[in-house]
């Protein structure tokens, strides 16, 4: 027998006369017919002809109170849903401004708001310090709870280094985690990201790494090892956290680049030349004309790029890069010559010419016994950074 739940059936029973299902009314006793789509009209229709005034006010008080609650149940639901969509819509931007290595401006860039207005209307659309405050939070500690997981009691090994960018505070000292599975598959991740506000001392930074992992609920006895560079104070925090450590390969490669580097006065001579003149490109006047003649000797329309002290590779990437425009810079000298001798040409302002005809006292004169050290520098430099790109792979054992 078919379940029966209409508030209607509170007043009427089932009964079967001569093989046939018949609704019987408590109250007259009356009989009423079946209908073939199972409705319960007919026994609301009942109530209200036969004058059952109290049964009928006792249905409508049912079903009024039935509707109600079930408003009550949708609007919660509904809430719940615009929760979920609205922390969904959150993620989903967060994870495309890392993908597009944007600042927290992208949130109130005035474009990005109004798309993201007009995909999602009942959606609210926030600045900056909701997702600084609110969104990246959250995402972080959901990030840092699957990596603890993931660790479990195993053991696990951790690579830590620290930075600064000139003039900025604080500096950071990141903490990435190593571990493998029952596979042994590996899982690398950064867990922390953490401002070293006082001295770069050992001991503070043995205290930032443990207070790091402890607050994580990662214990410390299952700690085996740590990748780190050769500061000092990078090897005293790991014996003071009594932990196995060894130094970063690629960090290693790139301080006997720059070691030999220094060992050869006509060597750092040059290299000193090819940093003029790359800083010379980076300024309007000397820019204009790389671009010049960059276009007429055919060379890609690029900038050189300046050797960082601190970026692995930086000083090859930049020789490499002068070679390939060498062509274009010996046409750039020609006419940084010709401007001691010439009268200014009509097609360059006075600013420009008075700009060029400096930085052709200032820059040193380009020989071509230069571009013969250089070629070899590049040979010898692009197996290190080869290397260095193999070490510096998400896969790699030793590096950081």
């Amino acid at each position: 027998m078919p379940r029966r739940t209409a508030r209607i059936w509170k007043f009427f029973s089932v009964v079967n006369i001569d093989g046939e299902d018949k609704r019987k009314c408590l109250k007259c006793k009356a009989l009423l017919p079946t209908p073939k789509d199972a409705s319960t009209s007919n026994m609301i229709n009942h109530l209200k002809k036969e004058g059952h005034d109290e049964q009928l006010k006792e249905y409508e008080s049912d079903t009024e109170e039935l509707n109600n609650n079930t408003k009550i149940t949708s609007f919660f639901d509904q809430k719940k849903t615009i929760h979920e969509r609205q922390r969904e819509m959150d993620e989903q931007l967060v994870r495309i401004m890392v993908r597009q290595n944007a600042s927290l401006s992208f949130f109130d860039d005035e474009d990005v708001q109004a798309r993201t207005k007009m995909a999602n209307p009942d959606l609210k659309v926030y600045g900056r310090w909701h997702y600084c405050k609110e969104v990246i939070p959250s995402m972080a500690k959901e990030i840092k709870k699957k990596i603890v997981q993931q660790i479990g009691d195993g053991y696990f090994s951790i690579t830590s280094d620290g930075w600064q960018k000139p003039s900025k505070f604080p500096a950071l000292l990141s903490v990435t985690t190593h571990s493998v599975n029952e596979n042994f598959d590996r899982m690398d991740n950064v867990l922390a990201t953490i401002p070293i506000e006082k001295e770069h001392t050992g001991e503070e930074i043995a205290k930032l790494i443990e207070q790091c992992l402890k607050t994580n609920r990662l214990k410390m006895d299952r700690l085996a090892a740590m990748v780190r560079d050769d500061a000092k104070n990078m090897q005293k925090s790991c014996r003071l956290l009594e932990i196995e450590s060894f130094q970063c390969s690629a960090h290693f490669y790139h301080l006997i680049v720059i070691d030999a580097l220094k060992s050869n006065q006509e060597i750092e001579n040059v290299i000193r030349s090819v940093r003029q003149w790359v800083g010379g490109t980076h300024r309007s006047s000397l820019a204009e004309l790389l671009k010049r003649f960059q276009k007429s000797e055919g060379i890609e329309q690029k900038k050189i790029p300046m050797d960082v002290p601190t970026r692995w590779n930086s000083t090859y990437l930049m020789l490499n890069a002068f070679m390939e425009n060498r062509n274009a810079l010996l046409k750039i000298q020609e006419l940084l010559c010709e401007t001691e001798s010439s009268r200014k040409p009509q097609n360059i302002s006075q600013r420009d010419w008075t700009a060029l005809k400096r930085l052709a006292t200032n820059l040193t004169l380009l020989k071509k016994e230069d571009f013969v050290i250089i070629k070899e520098l590049c040979k010898i430099l692009k197996v290190f950074h080869i290397e260095t790109c193999r070490l510096s792979a998400e896969q790699s054992t030793a590096s950081t």
